[in-house]
């Protein structure tokens, strides 16, 4: 059985990488099921055995970062969504978006981003959701006062975990009003927030503005 199961990690990840767009490639359970027929693998098989499979496809080297199982309404097992390295990766990362490029994503966002202190985004490449808002002051250490911080952004991450989005991990990045425009349009904190965060810009989708 272990044979098996590596040998169709192997087929996902050999099929996906040799054939990926942009380092990102589906194989579908059909896909799967065709392939290994002759080996009694149907849809109920992967249902009950996708996540031995999902642990050796993410065992790969040329795996970038943990693959996403999307599954339909039934629970059933649809696809792997794979991630994969490429050999320019470490490049692509560095300042993969520059400031003009942030705004220009948000611009549909900015005529509101006074009205709301608070800013969701997905970010594809490291399957989470980053949410951007404006402290409360509540966090400000007496040194931090002293040198001349008065206000920070609070920065909470989620991933998914197979069923749903989890939080990771939060922070503050604490800055100063004067030098900033945060408080007026929280769409010019974005940038900065995801630099903070991932050590470089990636790419990402904004889905709402809020009121924290």
């Amino acid at each position: 059985m272990d044979n098996l199961f590596e040998k169709i990690a192997d087929y996902c990840v050999e099929t996906g990488s040799s054939r990926t767009i942009e380092g990102s490639y589906y194989i579908d359970a059909i896909d799967i099921i065709e392939a290994f027929e002759e080996d009694d693998v149907t849809q109920e098989w992967l249902n009950e055995n996708y996540e031995e499979i999902l642990y050796l496809i993410d065992s790969s080297e040329k795996i970038l970062s943990e693959t996403w199982v999307e599954k339909d309404d039934d629970g059933n097992f649809e696809s792997f969504n794979m991630n994969f390295c490429t050999e320019d990766e470490d490049e692509e990362k560095e300042n993969k978006l520059t400031r003009e490029e942030v705004l220009d994503k948000l611009k549909d966002f900015m005529d509101q981003g006074n009205d709301y202190n608070g800013i969701m985004l997905f970010i594809p490449e490291e399957k989470q959701l980053l949410c951007v808002s404006i402290g409360t002051g509540d966090n400000l250490l007496k040194e931090d006062k002293q040198n001349g911080y008065d206000s920070y952004l609070y920065l909470t991450q989620f991933e998914y975990d197979g069923v749903d989005m989890e939080e990771i991990d939060g922070g503050d990045m604490m800055y100063r009003s004067e030098e900033e425009t945060y408080d007026k349009d929280i769409c010019t904190a974005v940038y900065d927030a995801l630099k903070f965060i991932y050590d470089y810009v990636p790419n990402f989708i904004p889905l709402q503005l809020y009121v924290h």
